[in-house]
């Protein structure tokens, strides 16, 4: 199963459990990639959360403001096919990347962001920080993660780190 190396050793629990996913995936990446933006990451999701308007851009915005870490060093892609969405989730997770993923949650309820960690045929395996440590580990059906993406707004698009020197 193609997975991002030693991804399981990364520990980040999601601070704000309404509006934190975000903050709380982005702090996964940049620790995952052991990208230092001067903070001990212990009020780094709270000083980047934009409340009930965040969105990636805008909590990338405020990185950028605060810690000087620029927001050209993310990609941010909407993906209007699921298929595509898929594809690029696998090449990420295959290049050693990793991405945040947004997933909807339903009609009328929103989105969840989070890091996507594995795969195998069938799968996609993420990382759902709102849970305790150990017990992180979600997978999902890429048939449902499809349904999910052709049926119900928003949860459309991925955030990557263009570079990682």
């Amino acid at each position: 199963m193609p997975s991002l190396e030693n991804y399981n050793q990364i520990s980040v629990v999601q601070r704000n459990p309404v509006t934190g996913c975000i903050p709380a995936s982005i702090e996964w990446l940049l620790r995952y990639h052991d990208i230092n933006i001067g903070t001990s990451w212990d009020n780094f999701q709270e000083s980047v959360d934009c409340g009930l308007s965040s969105t990636f851009l805008s909590v990338l915005q405020k990185i950028e403001e605060i810690y000087g870490y620029s927001k050209d060093n993310f990609e941010v892609e909407d993906f209007s096919g699921a298929q595509d969405k898929c594809d690029k989730i696998r090449n990420l997770i295959d290049s050693g990347d990793g991405c945040i993923v947004s997933i909807s949650n339903g009609p009328s309820q929103g989105w969840h962001i989070t890091p996507a960690v594995e795969y195998d045929e069938d799968k996609l395996v993420i990382l759902d920080l709102s849970r305790p440590i150990g017990n992180q580990r979600v997978e999902r059906l890429w048939r449902w993660i499809i349904y999910i993406h052709n049926t119900y707004n928003g949860g459309k698009d991925i955030l990557w780190l263009r570079k990682h020197d």
